[in-house]
């Protein structure tokens, strides 16, 4: 398999994703349920605390990609979902080093919404992994 980044513009560089990927040869593509602040018993962690929802939520997708015999290196799409853009964004060049240091920089897509499937839940991070 092989990832080409297409990247006209190299503005997203900064935030360890590219504008598109072309992937060529794949033979498996995972298509992952968005990953929150839960713990293994589906308790939901950190409320109020953006960075640390996203920071489990994290590791929860290379959790899910480890039990599929996959890296995050593997991630051709990463979607967020947020009910606080803007703490996100205050943390993002420290974010975005959870996923460029493991390898993985896919294109991206960053929502806010209103509210996710929990009350306390403030950030899900879908992912779409090919091998």
């Amino acid at each position: 398999m092989q990832m080409k980044p297409i990247n006209p513009q190299t503005w997203l560089n900064g935030f360890h994703i590219n504008h598109a990927i072309e992937v060529t040869n794949g033979q498996r593509v995972l298509y992952c349920s968005g990953q929150t602040s839960n713990d293994a018993n589906g308790g939901s962690m950190h409320p109020g605390d953006i960075k640390a929802q996203f920071t489990l939520a994290w590791k929860n997708v290379v959790e899910l990609l480890t039990a599929a015999n996959m890296k995050p290196s593997n991630i051709a799409r990463m979607n967020f979902y947020t009910t606080d853009v803007d703490g996100i964004m205050t943390h993002i060049g420290e974010l975005s080093k959870l996923w460029s240091e493991a390898g993985a920089m896919p294109v991206c897509t960053l929502l806010g919404v209103r509210s996710l499937f929990e009350p306390n839940a403030m950030i899900e991070i879908e992912v779409t992994a090919v091998g």
